[in-house]
């Protein structure tokens, strides 16, 4: 397939974007596109950026009972949202594929691959920046009942990442 993510990637995770099925890769080039993006107006630095946006879907192919059997043979932690819907484990599940099969172990990364479906408290700006990239997807906008809007900051700034969209109903 046409790497167009970069050089930066690993060869493990070229391999593994390479099997996934043409509109999700699609969408991680796209995801990768936003994040670049944002990473150049937030001043965060482009390598983690293009790893993490590559390698935050690797597991959405995956059906339920699949990723909620590698889950627990991995030993992730499954609450009981999880347990009924699956889909939310692709991103925890990811993070360990990154960590335990790429050997990559910067917390940062992995966090931002782990929560970029659901967010949560706290998140380093590099997990931001993945969470608001993969929301910005022009394709993923237009398949779900939501819009996301984009305004205008004079001053971006780190505290300011999570207030460059707002979600109206």
């Amino acid at each position: 397939m046409d790497h167009s993510f970069g050089a930066r990637l690993p060869e493990p995770l070229k391999a593994v974007l390479d099997k996934l099925p043409n509109g999700l890769y699609l969408h991680t080039q796209r995801v990768c596109s936003e994040a670049k993006s944002l990473a150049r107006l937030f001043g965060l630095d482009f390598e983690p950026v293009e790893v993490a946006a590559a390698a935050h879907d690797i597991c959405r192919a995956m059906n339920g009972k699949d990723l909620l059997s590698e889950a627990q043979r991995r030993r992730l932690p499954i609450n009981e949202i999880e347990q009924h819907l699956p889909i939310l484990l692709h991103g925890p599940l990811a993070a360990a594929i990154v960590r335990d099969e790429f050997g990559m172990t910067d917390k940062d990364l992995l966090q931002a691959i782990h929560w970029h479906s659901t967010g949560t408290p706290g998140m380093h700006p590099l997990a931001e920046l993945i969470f608001l990239a993969d929301k910005l997807d022009p394709m993923k906008k237009a398949r779900y009942p939501l819009s996301l809007y984009l305004i205008h900051i004079s001053e971006p700034t780190r505290l300011s990442m999570m207030a460059y969209a707002v979600v109206c109903l």
